[in-house]
């Protein structure tokens, strides 16, 4: 789908002004593209008719976990800088090897690499 927006895009753009004969060229792609998002559609729409939700297993899954970004962002609106808020409310859930624990690892791992790279050497 993105290839057809591409071609269509590219098509027109490279066009000189008042010069709308070859606008015709993006026309294939940009119908080729709406037909493929009409029958997503149509197959989302399917997909999702037939979900069936067992409800018990559902509110058995719901966790105090699941509610840490709320509380974060809570604290955050009371004047905390969020990545505290977040790692406090972290601190205080009941299961600390959750899954919020490796997110937070996670993140401070990906700026640990970051800065990692930034301060590499380029090799010549």
């Amino acid at each position: 789908m993105q290839s057809l927006l591409f071609h269509s895009l590219v098509n027109n753009n490279s066009l000189p002004s008042g010069y709308n004969r070859d606008a015709q060229l993006g026309k294939k792609p940009l119908m080729e593209g709406l037909e493929l998002a009409i029958e997503c559609v149509k197959i989302a729409s399917y997909v999702i008719s037939k979900i069936k939700v067992n409800k018990e297993k559902s509110e058995s899954a719901i966790s105090e976990e699941m509610f840490s970004a709320e509380k974060a962002l809570g604290l955050a609106k009371k004047g905390m800088p969020f990545k505290e808020a977040y790692n406090a409310i972290a601190k205080t859930t009941t299961n600390k090897s959750t899954l919020i624990q490796k997110c937070i690892n996670a993140q401070a791992n990906y700026y640990k690499e970051k800065k990692n790279q930034a301060n590499a050497k380029p090799k010549v």
